[in-house]
């Protein structure tokens, strides 16, 4: 058995990949010094703390971050035994979304990782795809700056070098949508080139959408269905009803990536929250959870959830090949999720946020300098 959250606690914008013997999930950190957190794991159900990618300040220098800024959604990868990792660092909040997107390697995750190289200002929460043919390619958002636009202008693909990630030719749009979609990232199993969308903003309205083309360049069919989303359900019900509602007291599910088991299973790594009620509303004290949902390939060659539907699940289930002890989730986890505190004069005490289970390592704020 698999428990949702499987990193509580500010673990947003999960990126996953199997890498050799285990599995890696690489997290947002924001204005918060080191950068990029790993998480490691043998089995999908359990996962220890596994130190960070950037932790030199002349690589990462985050002195007058704003809040909320730093670091957003990095993008992992193991391929041909070197560890690539590509991140974005938003240094000021405004209007426009053009903003830093660095890559760096390493030959194992402990590191040393190398100098990051610089791979352009366009668009944020970018991702690579390494295509059939060995080409590498540069996955993204453009920013529509003419007045009177929304902004997201789409999903494009630029090819980079796979030695030295300078850019090569220009960036092409793959895909738009009616929907805000972001956060993409590319995949190609059976022939076909599917894009795993992130969508609807990172508020209440989050979710994940596939679109899919038998041509890298498009055009892209996106699948009337979202493959995830909790937008559908009042927050505060599902602050009030916890682990009892629909979707086990999970929301703003959405931001993930997909990593296969050498056994052929699918599973799907991604963000949600456990809203709380408080005076204000439905609050998330400990922001973006990191959640994993099993999840299974259609007849018509789409993804759905393994259970059905397009909620998240609180408990699911591990991979077939583990034995039964190695799912067992421990009586302590269970009783970890605190889900009815009494906070509506709109405070929650420590030991209330404790008890949702988030991490005690410590970590630094630089957003004051």
């Amino acid at each position: 058995m698999i428990r949702n959250p499987i990193l509580p606690g500010f673990n947003p914008d999960p990126s996953i990949v199997r890498a050799e013997d285990k599995y890696v999930i690489a997290t947002s950190t924001f204005e918060w010094f080191p950068g990029v957190r790993f998480h490691t794991s043998s089995n999908l159900v359990t996962w220890q703390a596994a130190g960070f990618a950037l932790t030199d300040p002349q690589d990462l220098d985050l002195r007058g971050i704003p809040d909320s800024g730093g670091i957003w959604a990095p993008s992992l990868y193991f391929q041909e035994g070197e560890y690539r990792l590509l991140f974005t660092i938003v240094r000021t909040l405004g209007q426009t979304k053009d903003v830093d997107n660095y890559i760096i390697s390493a030959p194992a995750l402990e590191g040393p990782w190398r100098t990051p190289v610089y791979v352009g200002s366009r668009g944020f929460d970018a991702s690579l795809f390494h295509a059939p043919d060995g080409r590498l390619y540069l996955l993204g958002l453009r920013w529509d700056h003419r007045i009177g636009n929304p902004g997201f202008g789409g999903i494009e693909l630029q090819e980079i070098h796979p030695a030295t990630f300078e850019r090569l030719g220009s960036a092409e749009v793959l895909h738009t949508s009616k929907e805000l979609i972001e956060g993409p990232n590319m995949y190609y199993p059976d022939g076909w080139y599917y894009l795993l969308l992130a969508e609807g903003g990172t508020g209440w309205n989050h979710g994940i959408r596939l679109a899919r083309s038998r041509d890298l360049w498009g055009p892209y069919e996106e699948n009337p269905v979202p493959l995830l989303t909790t937008r559908d359900l009042d927050p505060l019900e599902v602050a009030r009803k916890g682990e009892s509602g629909p979707s086990g007291g999970l929301h703003k599910a959405g931001h993930g990536e997909l990593v296969a088991t050498p056994d052929g299973e699918w599973y799907l790594v991604h963000l949600a929250s456990r809203p709380l009620e408080a005076a204000e509303g439905a609050v998330c004290p400990l922001g973006r959870e990191t959640c994993l949902q099993p999840v299974t390939w259609t007849g018509d060659g789409w993804l759905r959830l393994a259970d059905g539907g397009h909620l998240p699940a609180l408990t699911v289930h591990a991979p077939a090949s583990l034995p039964d002890a190695a799912t067992a989730v421990p009586e302590a986890a269970m009783k970890s999720f605190l889900r009815r505190p009494s906070a509506r004069a709109g405070r929650l005490s420590v030991s209330q946020v404790m008890s949702l289970g988030c991490s005690g390592q410590r970590t630094r704020d630089t957003a004051s300098g």
